[in-house]
């Protein structure tokens, strides 16, 4: 399994993000719990090994750019990108770029949110493939799903993860004119919704009571 560092510290701070939800003051708390997983985490890696620059941060858009800003001035040898990602399904785009990474010996990547783990995975699976070792990335994300952290682990057990909450429920699903239904994570409109979600006798959706980030998370992916 993935070494989980779930910094308590930080918890305090998550209730900031979500008391600023609707203005841009969560970006500023999201940056200052991303700080604390940070300077907490342990070893990470090796980010910073006081060498000429072998570290790499990756802000994934939107909400890991906040994440990676704040990773980044923790760790100052460090190198700071930002993938183009961005919630984008745009194949001609390459997720990452090769010469970002050149001499990299450690890439930390930075998120907001971790829902269903997808995005981590397509990144780590692009670091993978420019020969970085598993072993040596990392994941910062200050709210993690348990969803998430089994999706990483399942496919890159070696992986570094630090968060401060972890959510227990979601799941996919999209908003049509006949209300709520669940759908595949590849979907268009697909959103991964933190919560509890009821359903009847054939498995349609009758009810979602969402987790306590549920409400910043659809603020997160609409901005």
């Amino acid at each position: 399994m993935s070494k989980l560092t779930l910094i308590e510290e930080g918890g305090n701070q998550i209730d900031a993000i979500y008391a600023a939800l609707g203005s841009r003051e969560w970006l500023q708390a999201l940056m200052a719990i991303s700080r604390d997983l940070a300077q907490q985490g342990g070893k990470l890696i090796g980010m910073d090994n006081g060498r000429e620059s072998t570290g790499r941060v990756v802000g994934i858009p939107r909400g890991g750019v906040p994440v990676g800003e704040a990773a980044a001035g923790v760790y100052p040898s460090s190198v700071l990108v930002f993938s183009n990602d961005g919630g984008s399904r745009d194949a001609s785009s390459s997720l990452i770029q090769e010469n970002d990474f050149i001499g990299a010996e450690a890439v930390l990547l930075g998120d907001g949110i971790i829902a269903s783990g997808g995005t981590i995975l397509r990144h780590i699976n692009a670091l993978v493939e420019l020969g970085l070792d598993p072993r040596d990335i990392a994941v910062i994300a200050p709210i993690i799903t348990e969803l998430g952290i089994h999706s990483i682990c399942a496919d890159f057990p070696d992986v570094e993860l630090v968060s401060a909450h972890i959510e227990s429920e979601g799941a996919h699903v999209k908003f049509t004119e006949n209300g709520p239904v669940f759908c595949d994570s590849e979907d268009s409109d697909a959103v991964f919704v933190i919560g509890k979600i009821k359903t009847d006798s054939m498995g349609d959706i009758i009810d979602i009571e969402l987790g306590d980030f549920g409400d910043m998370f659809e603020q997160a992916v609409r901005h």
